[in-house]
């Protein structure tokens, strides 16, 4: 696919832009990524309103490879979460992750998992390149100029996600994952400005850049609104993915001491997970 002029991606209709953009990535197998969030938690206890919010500050890392067309897919994290007012009581969290067809094997504290799961969207749930194309697709979008990103020339787009049809979307694609959540409930709390850099290149996703609100109430977790466990929290996230080396090889295995333990089997639809 060519490199547009920015005039004429002025004058078209949008519409079949973002449909060139999707369709640049049907044959899109594997990449690099790299995250980078930022997410403020306040909670607040509606039977005891007196007490103020308890606000928790969390700040993740993480870098990974994906390959649809091999099953494999690779993520290392690291997680620090500081409770405001109390940060004596901080913690940080490493992980390592690599998923290889439907057994996942993770790494945390030193100590190897291992488990099965017979989860049919599991691929669509890993590939975090296709779910921001979703998003996309599901969106309005409007031209702000053009950046450079990591050297690529690059279009950088506003996106006005349509939060009712994307909800439906992240029910589909979360599954049994979602349990008690009312996804829809959650989104329709929830608020999101969002920019794509799109290589001027091959219209590949390089970058996207997303700040998230969301009020997450008792009743979008399924609990009665006057019960023991009502209570709101609300949420502020800044992510940000950087997105690399497109159909390269990229196979990460896991180590030795990963596929040498016994694999579990998780069933994500028996009553017990939900």
């Amino acid at each position: 696919m060519g490199m547009l002029d920015y005039g004429v991606i002025e004058s078209q209709n949008m519409s079949s832009y973002k449909s060139m953009l999707v369709n640049s990535s049907v044959e899109l197998s594997s990449y690099r990524f790299l995250k980078e969030m930022e997410m403020k938690m306040d909670q607040i206890d509606l039977l005891n309103q007196t007490e103020p919010p308890q606000d928790i500050f969390i700040r993740t890392l993480a870098a990974g490879g994906f390959n649809q067309s091999n099953k494999s897919m690779k993520m290392v994290m690291a997680q620090l979460v500081v409770p405001a007012g109390d940060e004596g009581n901080s913690s940080a969290l490493a992980l390592e992750e690599y998923i290889l067809n439907d057994t996942v094997y993770v790494k945390v504290d030193g100590n190897w998992t291992a488990f099965r799961l017979r989860e049919p969207n599991l691929w669509a749930q890993q590939d975090q390149a296709r779910q921001q194309l979703e998003l996309l697709n599901r969106s309005e979008m409007t031209l702000l100029g053009s950046e450079a990103v990591d050297g690529q020339d690059c279009y950088r787009i506003r996106v006005v996600p349509e939060m009712r049809s994307y909800a439906r979307v992240a029910e589909e694609q979360l599954g049994p994952y979602v349990g008690h959540l009312n996804v829809s409930q959650f989104y329709k709390n929830s608020a999101m400005d969002v920019v794509y850099w799109v290589s001027k290149n091959d219209n590949l996703l390089t970058k996207t850049e997303m700040f998230m609100t969301f009020n997450l109430t008792s009743e979008s977790l399924g609990a009665t609104a006057r019960g023991p466990d009502s209570g709101e929290m609300h949420m502020a996230i800044h992510l940000i993915f950087r997105f690399m080396d497109f159909n390269q090889v990229v196979r990460d295995l896991p180590p030795a001491e990963a596929t040498g333990i016994d694999v579990a089997e998780l069933n994500l639809t028996s009553p017990e997970w939900m």
